[in-house]
């Protein structure tokens, strides 16, 4: 235990002492941590993602769809190169291709494409050049749909991001994407 006492100085102010462990039990430490009881995060749950989707058999059947024939056309491209010897010199628009298809499918494809972009053991190297633009350099989209999924998932709009509520020092920060 260490203890602080006011220094021998008798001119000095009167010191408050102070007693406290250098280094307290871990038991007793989080002991006095107390929990704010916060709303529980979204769990998955696949037998309700089941139920959601199985209401909606268009909209699964749609996405399926549009996957698989994003696929196909460049399968059946990459083909059409091959039977007509022209797979060097289309190579680079088949690269460009495969990015564009991966960033309109969604998040989870931009994902593989980012995997695949620091694999140069299973990918050539026009189409690592061009999956490392996955890395940094997506499109952009507007802040009301970020807005719109944040308050889907959360339920309100971050107010710490409301340029009314938010103070200007904050705003650099924001800014500065710190």
């Amino acid at each position: 235990m260490q203890t602080l006492t006011p220094s021998s100085n008798p001119s000095s102010v009167p010191a408050v002492v102070m007693e406290s462990e250098l280094h307290p039990a871990p038991q007793e430490h989080l002991k006095s941590i107390h929990v704010v009881d916060e709303p529980e995060a979204p769990r998955y749950d696949p037998e309700a993602i089941a139920a959601e989707y199985g209401k909606r058999p268009f909209k699964v059947w749609g996405r399926l769809l549009g996957i698989l024939w994003n696929f196909l056309t460049f399968v059946l491209a990459l083909l059409w190169d091959r039977q007509t010897g022209q797979i060097e010199k289309n190579q680079r628009k088949r690269a460009i291709r495969v990015r564009e298809v991966l960033t309109r499918l969604g998040p989870a494809y931009i994902k593989i494409g980012q995997a695949l972009s620091t694999r140069p053991d299973l990918v050539p190297p026009q189409y690592l050049e061009e999956l490392t633009q996955l890395q940094d350099q997506l499109p952009p989209f507007a802040n009301e749909l970020a807005y719109q999924f944040i308050e889907e998932e959360l339920g309100d709009r971050p107010k710490y991001l409301r340029r009314a509520n938010c103070r200007p020092d904050r705003r650099r920060l924001i800014r500065a994407g710190l």
